[in-house]
């Protein structure tokens, strides 16, 4: 036991202030390790930014002609395989911003092309255009 001398006493300041700081880095791992959990979903791939953009579309194109929401949400659950809460929450994101850019005028081509732009260039990043972070 004599070769512990020297350490701090259990319960000392020292240790307390030790334990504070593993205890700040152990959770500023976990939230690190996990991603921005309080960030928005990302697309994962260049392909999967594509199926997006083609959803941008579908939906802005539906909108602009007069499709009733729910019209467009089934078509988008008979045409798009969503199976995660990650595709989900970035799919009705997606279709909430075509409906207000088919709302304003846009054409339903170029609000498709902004989202597979913005998503590859962004690294699945689309925030800026869908307007929301999710």
């Amino acid at each position: 036991m004599d070769e512990f001398r020297g350490w701090p006493q259990v319960g000392s300041t020292v240790q307390r202030w030790i334990m504070l700081a593993l205890g700040a880095l152990a959770l500023g791992a976990i939230l690190v390790g996990h991603g921005p959990a309080w960030g928005a979903p990302r697309a994962h791939s260049s392909d999967e930014c594509a199926v997006f953009a083609d959803l941008a579309l579908m939906a802005s194109s539906a909108s602009k002609r007069g499709v009733a929401r729910a019209t467009i949400d089934a078509m988008a659950g008979d045409i798009y395989m969503i199976r995660s809460p990650r595709v989900a929450a970035i799919a009705t994101a997606t279709v909430d911003a075509a409906v207000v850019f088919a709302a304003s005028g846009g054409e339903p081509k170029d609000f498709a092309l902004l989202v597979l732009r913005t998503c590859t260039e962004r690294a699945g990043d689309m925030d800026s255009i869908l307007g929301v972070n999710l």
